[in-house]
Formats: structure tokens, sequence, C-alpha cells
């Protein structure tokens, strides 16, 4: 017997493991060839000198010098050992821990890994929003010409010259051959046709197919011989089984145990008299439904809604394929996991027109019987370190106001009488309004008067709303607020107007131009992605500055350091500005301490008193619902949870898809099951994507690993490597970034600028260091904190997962000094 010394599988002759270590180990891998008879373990280079070698094992007598000295048996046995090793060694080769039972075919194994990868490759495929299905077909047809013609003739000729170099007995070649030809063929034959690879991926549990759902019938003119006439088309939407797809996500490897353990130290944290509200399930009211479930183990759905347009905006044809979409999201996901677009969740998807056309009712009715079921049945698991049944249950209904409106029942239209949701206000008296009037507030019992009035224009009710039809909904106590319209995409541009306008006319401190320039050289550091357009002077006469959301955040952000310089301190308009950065502060802020309610609705009330005596304007009717803004954070936590921007987000990967397909033929199904496939390549895999990605590591020096260690006491088992950037969560550390290393009670913040990087255990967590800058004062005309770097450099290191604020800074130089300004709040 020769046993290799790679793999320890045993050959009856030389040539057999010749052919063995030729055919399934990497030349790199037998440089040396090492003897693994009686712990011998001698080195040899050359194939004859180790053959006689092993010759010198007086037990090992029996082994043949030569393949030509064998007799016909002998080949017979040969043939049949290759073969077997051949298929034994791909197997475990590709799956270390299997263990072949005996009545399983070591051809029919190799077989499923083949299958495995083929579909693995697919699934990555499909899952490309910028790939349409009709461009995987192709790949997938030229792949397998490619790949299973190409490897065989490769495998054939490697097979022929080892028999005509006599390395291996020739009658074993066409034995070898007829085995591999069905595993390299079958596999494609298996994924010929995309019903097959759906229906394969359908089988496995892993693809959750849309379910078309017929809400009705519309007539629709056809022309046939020159002959019009009217035929009745079925309408349907496309709705995915919210059950099956929670069932699977918190089946994935980990992520169940991992939600639980976050809850649970989310409650361990409210139950301290000082501790930061930092999640939905923290705020008054999921407190007051846990109430209800004791004994459960309930999580928290969100539930989102909005149009949006597939097709060209500005388009002849635009508004002919606007969709409606409902989206599902877990708050109680850990931080590092709700902000990924992958783990929201697709819920329906259907045309907008079909929901003006068949009310809201028939549009949801399959949307609130299968909350309905998650409440009242749950889903059971049975995974690693939990079996039990967990329910979910609906906690708020997200979305801009005229979404929310529109499956509420209230009025669409915001120059209504009464046009809040909220409350009952006039539109009149909302024009001066700046505190909230709790008198008028709406709930259950006036709802009900009102329903039975039917006059929108006395209730700013429309219809009884639909999900009233929920089991426990709460209609004014589920439904949140959207910072992003209100603020972003409304009072903002109306304050950053004013702002401007002023600056630049009367009080003449700079130019618009001036600021253009600014906007355009100024270094925006990690906010560079959503650096702000040019500003034009038309615009911002008319009231309305062109920004997105996000670039109305960073113009926001950055103008006090872009112009600040040139306004004078104290200057009324410049306050208005300030005013406006405080409350983006505590609404975009990831955790507030309580009582932070009252503080920002003290904010808000200055602010729209102060817009009202500077711009001798009324409020607009954003304005009025920042009023209501203090108790949803008091009932819901941090406003940034529930913002819109990250579901505006998952718009935009359908809006690709749908670019991509180009066809608009039941452009709901088309694009559900894109959405699917997507969940699809995540379920196959079995677990989400790693938190932490790195760039190319290395090794430390002995210096670097013992400043790391000594000062963060670790233990010196544990591996620690160097990298040049890393990423946790999407948070993106390099070198030269700015974060908060400590604060202390008078709001001072240290920072610390990065120089070096270290992994830790694997990427189980990243180790940042730095040096300390000192920190004069926080500067409230810049808002910003003027620092400097001491001459004393001293270097400190943090964990990553340790930081109170895990967004990089950005430190800017304004008038010769360095300013940082904070991206989150602290």
């Amino acid at each position: 017997m020769v046993v290799c010394f790679l793999c320890k599988n045993n050959y009856d002759s030389f040539g057999a493991f010749k052919a063995h270590l030729t055919l399934f180990h990497d030349a790199s891998e037998y440089r040396t060839l090492v003897c693994s008879e009686e712990n011998c373990n001698r080195n040899f280079q050359l194939f004859n000198s180790f053959r006689r070698h092993l010759l010198t094992h007086t037990n090992k007598a029996h082994i043949s010098s030569s393949p030509a000295d064998k007799d016909a048996e002998s080949h017979t046995r040969d043939s049949e050992q290759v073969t077997a090793t051949f298929n034994e060694n791909l197997v475990s080769d590709v799956e270390p821990t299997l263990e072949l039972r005996p009545e399983v075919s070591p051809v029919n194994t190799l077989q499923s890994v083949f299958e495995t990868s083929v579909s693995t490759l697919i699934a990555s495929l499909y899952a490309n929003h910028n790939l349409p299905r009709n461009v995987v077909d192709i790949f997938f047809e030229g792949l397998r010409d490619c790949v299973s013609d190409s490897l065989l003739i490769a495998i054939t000729n490697t097979l022929e010259n080892l028999a005509r170099n006599g390395e291996i007995p020739s009658s074993c070649v066409e034995t070898v051959i007829k085995s591999i030809t069905p595993l390299l063929k079958s596999p494609w034959e298996k994924f010929g046709s995309e019903y097959k690879r759906l229906q394969h991926f359908e089988k496995t549990n892993t693809f959750i197919r849309p379910r078309q759902v017929v809400i009705g019938q519309r007539l629709e003119t056809v022309k046939e011989n020159n002959v019009s006439r009217l035929i009745p088309i079925t309408c349907e939407q496309s709705f995915i089984s919210l059950r099956t797809v929670l069932k699977n996500f918190f089946s994935l490897k980990g992520i169940l145990v991992e939600t639980l353990n976050f809850i649970k130290s989310l409650q361990n944290n409210s139950l301290k008299s000082n501790s930061a509200i930092e999640n939905f399930i923290q705020g008054s009211y999921w407190q007051s439904v846990m109430q209800r479930h004791k004994n459960k183990i309930v999580m928290p759905l969100f539930l989102y809604f909005d149009d949006y347009e597939t097709g060209n905006v500005l388009g002849s044809r635009a508004g002919q394929h606007k969709l409606g979409a409902v989206y599902i999201s877990l708050p109680c996901l850990p931080a590092y996991r709700s902000s990924s677009l992958k783990n929201i969740f697709l819920f329906l998807l259907f045309h907008s027109a079909d929901r003006v056309t068949f009310g809201n009712k028939v549009i949801f009715r399959c949307v609130i019987d299968e909350l309905n079921y998650l409440a009242d049945a749950g889903i059971e698991f049975a995974v690693p370190g939990f079996t039990g049944t967990v329910y979910f249950e609906l906690g708020l209904i997200l979305g801009d106001n005229l979404g929310i409106h529109s499956i509420c029942g209230f009025i669409e239209s915001f120059s209504a009488n009464f046009p809040c949701r909220i409350c009952k206000t006039r539109k009149d008296v909302m024009k001066n309004q700046c505190v909230e009037d709790t008198s008028l507030l709406r709930n259950d019992i006036n709802y009900q008067s009102d329903l039975l009035v039917g006059n929108p224009s006395e209730t700013g009710i429309k219809e009884k709303c639909i999900w009233l039809e929920l089991n426990n909904f709460s209609l004014f106590d589920q439904i949140a607020v959207d910072w992003m319209h209100d603020v972003l995409e409304g009072v903002a541009k109306y304050i950053m107007c004013l702002v401007i306008k002023k600056l630049t006319r009367e009080y003449d401190t700079f130019s618009v131009d001036l600021l253009n320039q600014r906007l355009e050289s100024f270094s925006y550091g990690p906010d560079n992605r959503n650096k702000p357009c040019s500003l034009s002077s038309e615009h911002i006469n008319n009231g309305n500055i062109k920004l997105s959301s996000s670039e109305m955040l960073t113009f926001i952000r950055y103008l006090s350091l872009l112009v600040g310089e040139f306004v004078p301190e104290g200057n009324e308009f410049w306050k208005l500005y300030i005013q406006l950065r405080i409350i983006i502060d505590i609404m975009s802020s990831t955790a507030f301490a309580k009582g932070t309610e009252e503080l920002l609705q003290t904010h808000i009330t200055n602010l729209n008193t102060l817009y009202l005596s500077l711009s001798n304007d009324t409020l607009k009717p954003k304005f009025h619902h920042l009023l209501h803004y203090h108790t949803g954070l008091k009932k819901f936590g941090p406003l940034i949870h529930f913002w819109s921007m990250r579901f505006e987000a998952k718009h935009r990967l359908s809006k690709i898809a749908a670019r991509a397909s180009m066809n608009r033929r039941n452009i709901t199904l088309s694009l559900a099951i894109k959405e699917q496939l997507k969940l699809n390549e995540i379920f196959l895999s079995g677990q989400l994507d790693d938190v932490i990605k790195t760039g190319p590591e290395s090794e430390c020096n002995y210096l670097e690993l013992q400043f790391v260690v000594s000062n963060l006491q670790l233990s010196s088992l544990q591996k620690l490597t160097k990298t040049s950037w890393a990423t946790v969560a999407s948070t993106y550390y390099s070198k030269d970034s700015i974060l908060v290393y400590s604060t202390s009670p008078e709001d001072l913040v240290t920072f610390f600028k990065l120089t070096d990087i270290f992994i830790l255990n694997s990427k189980f967590d990243v180790i940042l260091k730095g040096y300390l800058m000192k920190t004069l004062c926080f500067n409230e005309h810049f808002y910003a904190y003027e620092v400097f770097e001491p001459e004393e450099i001293r270097f400190a290191v943090k964990l990553q997962s340790q930081l109170e604020s895990p967004i990089p800074c950005h430190i800017s130089i304004v008038c010769n000094k360095k300013y940082v300004t904070l991206r989150s709040p602290i």
C-alpha cells in the first residue's frame, strides 16, 4: 500500500498513487514528496527516488516498481482503483466533512456537489438587478458549452498523456472518461431552462415565488381586422408570502439568536434610570404592546408604502407604469443589520392606478390577512440556540405624507380645510401655529364621530381606514412621521432659500457665485458622495432649492463652514439656520436621553416663531407637521429609524431592474420575481454577508502588537492583523478618518485621527489606532468643534464596537483654524 501524504488515502500501486497525485492535487502542493510510511517523513524531489525509497520498507515489498510489470488482473484492479479514487477525492476536496454511506454512489455525490456549484452561480447572476433574466439564459448556454466540452477534452488529453508515458494503465482511461462524462453533462441539463432553474430553487425552499392575486377586471380596447372592440382584462397584483420570507430569514445562520439577544439587551437597558432610548421597542408605544404579550416573544414589523415610477418620469407615458410598493422591515434587528437593503423585504407590488380604481380594501386585503396570521399563529423555529414560536405584530406604518394619507383614508389634498392626520386644526390656523394644541388631537372617539359625518371637507377623512381590520391596530398610535420629506424636502428648502436670499441681497455678506465656488471646491470627506450641486439664483428667488434629500442634508451640515466666516455673529437669519441645525441633529440622532422630546418641542416652537417673524410669510403645512414630532419621538424612539431614506433606496433597485428588462408586460410580476431572486441568493448561501469587510491584511510588527495588547488588555494569544481600510456595517474607516474618542460632562468631545486599523481574531472586531486631538470649544457660529493637533502626540486605541459614535466625522480648515463637524450627534 502507498499512503498519500496530502489526503492520507491508500493505494495498491505506485502508478495509482501517482495518477491520483497528478489529477487531484495542485502541483504547488507536492513539490516535495513526503513518505508517510511508519512515521518516516523523509522528503524527496523526484518520483523515481520516492518509489525506490518505498521499496526499502519491508512491509511494502509487494509494491510494483513499474506499471509495465503488472498482469492483466492488476490492470483491471488499478483501473477500478483510479476511477473510484477520482470520484472520492473530488468530493473530499469540495466537501471535507462529507461522509459517504455505503448505499450512496460516489458518482451521485460528486454530481450533487457540481450541481450545487452551478446553482450558486445561477443564483448570483439572477440576483444582479442590472442583468435581465434573458441575458442570464444567454450566458448560461455559452458557459455550458464552454465548460462541459472544454473540460472533458482537457481531462481526456491529460489521462491519455499519462497512459502514453506509462504512468497510469491505459485501460483506466476509458473507464474514467465514461464516469466523468455524465458528471459534466447532467448538471447543465438539469438547469437547461429558466423554468427548470426556478423549479430547482423552489424545491430547495430558497426561492419564494410571488403569488398573483386577482383584484378585478377592466375593459381594454383591442383592434382585430381593423375592428376595435372592448374585452375584459384581468387585473392582478404580486404578493409575497411574508411568513415564508421571515421563516427563511430567521433560519439563516445565527440571525434569530443574534436578534433575540439584541432585544434582551435593549430591554435590560430600559430598566436603567439614565439609559438612552435607541430603538423602537424602547418607545412608550411598544412598551404598552408588550404588556399584552408578557409570555410571548413578539417582534415588531414596519410596513412602508409608496408609489414610484418605473419609466421616464418626464416621458409621454409617465404614470402609465407607476407602481405601488409595500415593504416590510424589522426594527428589532441589530443596527448593523437593519440598515442593509437586503433586510428590507418586498411584500406587495401593484399598479398605482389599480388602487385608485378598486380601492384600498381590495388591494390590501391579502396584506392584512397575512399580518393577522403572523400576530395570531406566529412562526415556529427550531434553529441552533432556540426552539419555539415567534410572533410578529405590526409596529408602524411608514411613508411620506401623501402615501400615508392615501392608504389610511385621510384626505390627500394638503390645501384642504383639515389636512393633518394627527390633529383637527384648520388650515387657516396652521398658517400661524407654533405650538401643538393638544385639545384638537384626533382620537378613536372623535374619529368615529367624523366617519358618521361623512364629509371630508369638514373632517379631513375620506373613508374608513382599512388597517383597523388588523388585530389590536391603533390608528393614532401606529402612524409614523417622516422627517426626510417634512424637513429635508420641505421646511429646510423654505428656510435655506430665505437665509441665502437675505444674506446675499440685503446683508451682502457673500454672493451666490461665491457660494457655488465654495460648494465646488470644498472637501466633504465621508459626505463626498452626497456633494450638493451648484445653486441657481432663480430657484432661490422662487423659494425652491433643487437638491435631493441627501444633498440637502450635506448642504445644511457644511454651510456654516462654507460661508460662516462672512456672516457677522448674531445675525438673525443665521440664528434661524442654526435653529434648523439643532433640530436636524436631534432628528438624526440614533439615541437620545429621556426628556429630549421636550427639548425638541421647544426648538420647533422657536423655529416656527422665528420663521414667521423673519419671512413675513405664513407657515406651510410641513411646518405644522413638526409640531407633532416630539410625541413621535417619545412613542417610537429615534426618528431616523423610520424615515423614508432607506426605502427610497430600495425603490432604486426595482427601477434599475425595470430599465434593464425594457419590458412592461406584467411589470409587477417581473420586478417581484427579480426581488425574490435576490433573496434566493441569500437563502441559498445560508447566511448573511459578513458585517466586517477589510482591505488586504498583513502581519503586525512586534511594537504595534505590544501597544495594542497592553492598551486594550488583550490576550497575547489573540490573532491581530493590520489593514489599510475596513468597513463595518457599511461604515467606512481608513487612514486620517476623524472619530469620537470620548465625551466629557462639559459637553466637550475628544477626537482622534486614525493612523492604523487592526483586525482582531479574523474579523471578530476592528481595532482603531490614532493620535488624540485637543478640543478648545464648541463654536456655535460655525456649529462645529474647534480643535488643534498638540505638539506632543499621544496615541490611543479603541475597539470599533466600543465607540460612542461609530460614524466618522469630518475636519475642515476655516480662517486657519481646524473645525470638526459631527455627522452623527452624540
